[in-house]
């Protein structure tokens, strides 16, 4: 019996057929990028306004109360010259202390001269209060203005947060040392006393941040925001496979971002082993690996 040429077209297809399965089970043999992940969830941050202004030289450092308590007597006056670590105040911390005991002494931050008494003689006083305003040469101070609208939340004593672009990885913690109202203008100016610090000249410009409430927002960490021709995206983890989700980035908050976009329960990349894109298989690894 003679056998028959197979067709060249059976042949052909049988082995496009083969080719295809050989090429899927490659791709499958390819093995899961490592990750980690977070689960989105919503937190607290605050809501702040921010306001430019510049530095000159002012009031010193506002002296606080160290603690809560009672106001004993000022070994000082307004108008006299102080050194650096000379009382300033005595405090008691009860109202009657005990026989015998010693008052805590507050001490000058700094060589100045007393502008002000903030509080009186038997006044009773929290943690964080401003006591004493003084003056002095090489002392800095901001003054920034701020919406006439914000006057409600700004006062002698509150502590804001400053940034300066000579020293952008400085940030400093100032203290209101007096507000003025200018209705005219429609705007608040504040002046905030600065600790000594590199690269905060008479001069230059300043930003304070002022934290006027807090809200509830989808947080997560700034590395899990990836920016793309597409715009912002993370990268959501379902049954070991990842998907490409774009978000709206509201704002940065320290090391996270605030974000849009997402839902609470997600699992999104924070970190991966090689570059990703929609599709890839991933597996899970413990958050302290590199």
């Amino acid at each position: 019996m003679m056998c028959r040429k197979p067709n060249a077209a059976v042949v052909l297809g049988v082995a496009l057929m083969l080719g295809a399965c050989s090429n899927h089970a490659r791709k499958w043999d390819v093995a899961p990028v490592p990750v980690q992940i977070e689960t989105v969830a919503e937190t607290q941050v605050p809501l702040s306004t921010t306001a430019v202004g510049d530095i000159g030289s002012g009031t010193a450092p506002v002296v606080d109360a160290p603690v809560s308590g009672w106001i004993a007597r000022f070994p000082i006056a307004v108008g006299y010259a102080v050194q650096d670590q000379q009382v300033l105040a005595y405090m008691n911390r009860k109202e009657r202390p005990p026989k015998g005991s010693a008052p805590l002494a507050v001490r000058a931050p700094g060589p100045g001269t007393v502008s002000a008494l903030l509080v009186a003689p038997g006044q009773k006083v929290r943690a964080g209060e401003a006591l004493i305003g003084l003056t002095g040469h090489g002392v800095r101070q901001a003054r920034v203005p701020f919406p006439l609208s914000f006057s409600a939340s700004l006062r002698p004593g509150l502590v804001m947060t400053l940034h300066s672009p000579l020293a952008l990885r400085s940030s400093v913690k100032g203290v209101i040392s007096h507000v003025v109202t200018h209705a005219k203008r429609q705007v608040v100016y504040v002046f905030i006393s600065l600790p000594p610090r590199n690269g905060w000249a008479s001069g230059s410009p300043v930003r304070a941040d002022l934290v006027t409430g807090h809200r509830m927002a989808f947080v997560v960490a700034r590395s899990a925001v990836l920016l793309q021709t597409v715009g912002a995206v993370v990268f959501v983890v379902r049954h070991g496979i990842v998907y490409k989700q774009r978000v709206h980035v509201e704002s940065y908050w320290r090391t996270h971002a605030v974000i849009q976009g997402v839902r609470a329960g997600m699992r999104i990349v924070t970190w991966a082993a090689s570059p990703l894109h929609a599709g890839a298989r991933v597996i899970v690894t413990p958050s302290d690996a590199p």
